[in-house]
């Protein structure tokens, strides 16, 4: 599937499968190959860790049917609130939009499930860390010639770090009332998000 890595790609097409690996151990595990899976797959601490090791060669598909697939995950017990730490901070260096779409939700479930009120505030300076640069770069107003990703990501991306990111949230204060004077002050596409 692309990389010297993957030995190979199969089908389960029952409830188990079994693939001969020959004389080698592969350095990773892509459970879910092409992030087209309807199933969970259980990544053990260890085979996780190599994973997150290889992270460079996983399609975009890949890497965010992992971080789809930890939510779950941790809310099981199987992966701990690190590891999906750690998954959240490399995928927030992504230029994708699809891996930076999941791994807004699954920091949104850390935040919401796993962080106790009194860390919220710890939790408000890794989302200013790692997602208020590229938030603050697409910014509240869509620039001329900007890539089609950029236009999609910018209403998540703002809703999401605004509210933890004063500067963000000034900005939202500012064209709101902006708004309320003269509707064109606003991109029509960003008036809910402001």
């Amino acid at each position: 599937s692309g990389s010297a890595s993957r030995t190979a790609c199969t089908l389960l097409a029952g409830r188990e499968g079994s693939l001969d690996l020959g004389s080698g151990c592969p350095a990773f595990v892509v459970a879910n190959a092409g992030g087209r899976g309807y199933y969970l797959p259980a990544y053990s601490a260890d085979l996780l860790a190599r994973l997150a090791r290889h992270r460079a060669v996983l399609t975009s598909a890949e890497y965010a049917s992992v971080l789809y697939d930890l939510r779950p995950l941790v809310r099981a017990g199987a992966v701990s609130s690190a590891q999906a730490l750690d998954w959240i901070s490399a995928a927030a260096r992504s230029t994708d939009r699809h891996v930076m779409l999941a791994a807004m939700a699954l920091a949104s479930f850390v935040r919401d499930e796993l962080v106790p009120d009194e860390e919220r505030t710890r939790f408000a300076v890794l989302v200013r860390r790692e997602f208020g640069p590229r938030a603050r770069a697409l910014g509240f107003v869509p620039r001329r010639g900007e890539r089609d990703d950029d236009q999609l990501l910018r209403r998540s991306m703002l809703a999401f770090v605004g509210p933890e990111d004063p500067a963000l949230a000034d900005e939202a204060r500012r064209l709101a009332l902006a708004w309320i004077v003269d509707r064109k002050g606003v991109d029509a596409g960003l008036a809910d998000t402001v």
